[in-house]
């Protein structure tokens, strides 16, 4: 009998459930190999400027006033987190499902609950479409919904962390684009510009260098695999509670062991049935 169990691959933090601590490219040849899954929280990275996708709560003054969004050098900025969901008004999606290239999709801005959101107002610098986010609690409407069109994959394959991506408008069919060419500064935003040298972040007709994306981080949903031959969950049976007469599962020796034990003991079992690190 095979047991699922949801786990937490957290990349690109401070701090992973590990005996080291990866590098940055150590955790990148990490993320290449995964598939994303819905309910993951990515950080994004357009490829040709090296900014990620990014947002806070602060609204433009003009066009559709909806919260700014924008693209940002830091690769540790708490604001460039969304979590990838199903498209508005499609079949629900859940942390089971793998997001397939050619899906229709939502980014909910995790600070704010906000989605990445398109319309037919002209953006502030470049003058293209305007991109913004917009809905309450992770609800909008149609606006929000992008179609990822993975290069190099074809159109049903799973989304890797290693596959650049563009990022196409539903309704417009625009595609999600950034540049070093239009940044914020003091004559178009300005003095005491809250999102002071960030790059504009817009939608723009056709593909090219611009409209390339990547997931380079975030929090990644997998699911792992466990099986047992007694036909028992081991993680079930084994837990921290301090009940001395309690027994529990050790799935490294396949016998029964007291709750009395060192807690780093607890700790190495729980590390070495996490087949997904």
């Amino acid at each position: 009998m095979k047991v699922y169990i949801i786990s937490f691959l957290i990349l690109a933090s401070a701090f992973i459930y590990c005996h080291e601590h990866p590098t940055k490219e150590e955790i990148q040849n990490e993320l290449n190999q995964k598939a994303i899954y819905y309910g993951s929280t990515l950080r994004i990275r357009n490829q040709n400027s090296r900014h990620h996708l990014y947002s806070m709560d602060v609204s433009y003054g003009s066009g559709s006033r909806g919260q700014v969004v924008t693209a940002t050098e830091s690769d540790s900025e708490i604001g460039s987190y969304f979590t990838i969901k199903h498209g508005h008004g499609k079949p629900i999606q859940t942390f089971t499902n793998t997001v397939k290239c050619g899906d229709i999709i939502r980014l909910e801005h995790i600070n704010t609950g906000k989605n990445i959101y398109g319309s037919n107002h002209a953006s502030p610098v470049s003058n293209k479409l305007e991109i913004s986010a917009q809905g309450q609690n992770g609800e909008s409407d149609g606006n929000d919904n992008f179609v990822i069109e993975c290069i190099g994959q074809s159109k049903g394959s799973d989304l890797v962390g290693k596959t650049e991506f563009y990022l196409q408008h539903l309704n417009t069919s625009q595609f999600l684009t950034t540049s070093r060419r239009f940044s914020f500064n003091q004559n178009n935003c300005g003095f005491n510009c809250p999102i002071m040298n960030h790059l504009e972040v817009s939608c723009q007709r056709s593909k090219d260098n611009e409209t390339k994306w990547k997931i380079v981080g975030g929090i990644i949903l997998q699911k792992s695999q466990f099986s047992n031959d007694n036909d028992k969950d081991p993680l079930n049976d084994y837990d921290d509670d301090d009940d001395d007469d309690e027994e529990h599962y050790n799935p490294s020796s396949n016998t029964k062991k007291d709750a009395n034990v060192e807690e780093d003991e607890y700790e190495e079992v729980n590390f070495n049935r996490r087949d997904d690190l």
